[in-house]
């Protein structure tokens, strides 16, 4: 019985953190700042064209409400999966608007939750 709570508690954990990055990517490419801010730590590195450093949410919000506002998304694709160290991960997606973009977002992992740490477009 042990071995069956410990397998079903660890499943949902993995499952927790395999959705966060999902749905961090289904708010790019709806430009979704608000709901994307709820996974931010305090401070996140941004960096959007003309700006970038380490800001609080609410900076980091509007930057990139600004950025999805004027390049809006017409597609977006995964390109690149990986692992810098535990618990850090990353994604790196090919972001299509007027102006195509590459997009680097990288979580941290800390006592079963997943942060975006930062999110760098180029």
């Amino acid at each position: 019985m042990k071995s069956l709570v410990f397998f079903l508690t660890l499943n949902l954990a993995l499952f927790s953190i395999a959705s966060v990055p999902d749905e961090v990517i289904k708010y790019v490419q709806g430009g979704n700042s608000s709901a994307l801010s709820s996974y931010f730590t305090n401070p996140v590195e941004v960096c959007v064209p003309g700006k970038e450093g380490n800001f609080n949410k609410s900076e980091a919000e509007k930057m990139l409400k600004d950025f999805f506002t004027k390049y809006p998304c017409k597609s977006i694709n995964i390109q690149h999966k990986g692992n810098t160290s535990n618990p850090t991960f990353f994604y790196i997606l090919q972001y299509q608007s007027s102006i195509n973009f590459r997009v680097k977002i990288i979580f941290k992992t800390a006592a079963e939750k997943t942060s975006l740490s930062a999110i760098l477009i180029e």
